[in-house]
């Protein structure tokens, strides 16, 4: 059951980033292309190409959540002991493992060839209020006003002015600076999305996955030297 659980959750996890992955490839984003063997043509419309494997990435993620549920519910109604209602979990703790490591193993492939469009990406920034929370933030350290009182003088100028541009000048005129998208990404502290942290965070993982790996090794060791 804690299996089929952490099964599920992974199968959850790679849906979400199916989602991104199918809306960051689409036209009006276009952050992002992936390789051609990973997409397909729609069956109507001749000119566009379908993110077909992460459709069906997104797809799973509901499915195994059908497949935990079927075992939850086996389990529910069955005594303590053993009886035959168990040999029917067999089936779908199976094909969730199968399916979830096939997901795994599409999503690793297609990150691969993604190739990011940075013209693209930039030119958002520039558009958006991407910078606003960090301008309130700095803002309100400077003024040393509460961080509530600070964004909603800040909501309220870009109420009255729609152009982000002209919000951010009379902001970077109140810091004494202007504040750029690199900044904020590279915050020097854990916690932000800086690339030497989120590498960081990534080699921790491994590693913690690697000694799992060495432990269960032992115990297989362990368990055949017991047998002999």
């Amino acid at each position: 059951m804690v299996i089929s659980s952490i099964l599920a959750c992974i199968s959850l996890v790679l849906s979400r980033l199916a989602e991104d992955f199918i809306i960051f490839s689409t036209p009006q984003f276009n952050y992002i292309s992936v390789g051609a063997e990973f997409q397909d043509t729609s069956s109507l419309m001749p000119h566009k190409r379908n993110l077909i494997v992460m459709e069906i990435a997104r797809a799973w993620g509901a499915e195994s959540l059908g497949h935990l549920m079927s075992i939850l519910a086996i389990i529910k109604g069955h005594p303590t002991g053993y009886n035959l209602d168990l040999q029917e979990i067999n089936k779908h703790f199976i094909y969730l493992g199968v399916k979830t490591i096939e997901t795994i193993a599409i999503v690793r492939d297609m990150l691969k060839s993604i190739k990011v469009n940075e013209e693209h990406v930039k030119a958002d920034i520039t558009k958006h209020h991407l910078l606003t929370t960090d301008y309130t933030e700095l803002l309100a350290l400077k003024l040393r006003k509460p961080y509530r009182e600070v964004y909603e003088l800040i909501a309220s100028l870009i109420r009255h002015h729609k152009g982000v541009h002209e919000v951010y000048k009379k902001l970077s005129s109140q810091l004494g600076r202007t504040l750029h998208p690199e900044e904020v990404i590279n915050k020097p502290h854990e916690g932000s999305p800086n690339p030497y942290y989120v590498r960081k965070y990534i080699n921790v993982a491994l590693k913690e996955i690697e000694d799992f790996r060495r432990y269960l090794g032992s115990l297989n060791k362990h368990n055949v030297a017991n047998i002999t």
